[in-house]
């Protein structure tokens, strides 16, 4: 979307159309999965759009809150055509850069969403059930924040944030959040992999359609942090695919430290596989449909892992 397609706000009075009959930019950008919670990626996708300042919204604007002309801000979708004096508070802002996105977002959640009338039921429940179980995003995650906005093409000024023609041609040469070229290359052109046609008549079908879509991957300095940063470099892990091919990182690679925990493993790539945007949808819904009511792990399906994890160290 252009600069100029934007939906902004025509006037800060209420006269914005209805989420339910305008365009929206969301705030959301396809690698949010690999790298951001449930919660965060749900909220970003569903709840919060990009919008910038219209000429009304400018001149309405007390000196101590000023804005200008086509800056960038973010705000709640389900209630931009309310009439401000019934909006609640924090239900939109302009962030000074794109490394303050993240501070406006958590004040958002924390002081808008509760309170907001126009937001649906369905996404309501959603948003709480995410809440609930929410975990933190990968390492990094407020710097893959940054990273998105300027995936989006959002740049920085002395004037807030904006965005032009410009912007968003170097938004799309952008490579995908710390990968570089020879990353890039060594993932996609070179796969090694897991399983083998061998395979399918000694294991579930389920966890053979499963790792049928990993690759070996091995764990990177920059993946250092967190939970990682004791880790040696060089660690063989498991990736997606699909996001192998395209050089992403993140939550689509796993690397198990012990056989005992292959199994464990192999849930976190289907949960990624089950967000991830490159993932086909029968593919998602194969894999759903395969998944065995009860996660017992068979005896056939321990020997499996015990090849797959003698192919990831040998």
């Amino acid at each position: 979307m252009l600069a100029d397609e934007l939906e902004g706000p025509t006037s800060d009075f209420g006269d914005v159309p209805h989420f339910s009959i305008r365009d929206c930019m969301s705030l959301s950008v396809d690698e949010d999965g690999n790298w951001l919670s449930e919660f965060q990626t749900f909220v970003r996708k569903e709840f919060m759009e990009i919008f910038r300042a219209s000429p009304e919204e400018v001149k309405n604007r007390n000196k101590s809150r000023s804005v200008s002309l086509h800056q960038l801000g973010i705000r709640c979708k389900f209630c931009a055509h309310v009439h401000p004096s019934k909006k609640v508070r924090r239900a939109a802002a302009y962030p000074s850069a794109t490394v303050q996105i993240y501070q406006s977002f958590s004040m958002m959640i924390r002081d808008h969403f509760p309170k907001c009338e126009e937001v649906p039921k369905d996404k309501w429940e959603m948003f709480q059930k995410l809440k609930d179980q929410c975990n933190q995003g990968a390492a990094d995650s407020k710097l893959y924040w940054q990273y998105a906005a300027e995936k989006q093409g959002m740049q920085d000024s002395e004037g807030g944030i904006f965005m032009d023609d410009a912007s968003q041609r170097a938004a799309g040469m952008k490579l995908p959040f710390c990968t570089s070229v020879e990353i890039l290359s060594d993932v996609r052109d070179h796969p090694v992999l897991l399983v083998t046609p061998d395979d399918k008549a000694l294991v579930s079908q389920f966890y053979f359609e499963l790792m049928s879509r990993t690759q070996r991957v091995n764990l990177l300095d920059s993946e250092l942090r967190s939970t990682r940063k004791n880790l040696k470099v060089g660690l063989p892990g498991i990736g997606c695919r699909y996001c192998c091919e395209a050089g992403r990182l993140g939550f689509s690679r796993v690397f198990p430290t012990k056989r005992k925990v292959m199994s464990e493993k192999a849930s976190d790539m289907y949960k990624h596989m089950q967000r991830c945007t490159l993932c086909p949808r029968e593919v998602k819904e194969r894999l759903t449909f395969l998944l065995p009511e009860k996660r017992t792990v068979s005896a056939a399906d321990r020997a499996f892992f015990d090849r797959v994890w003698m192919r990831l160290n040998h």
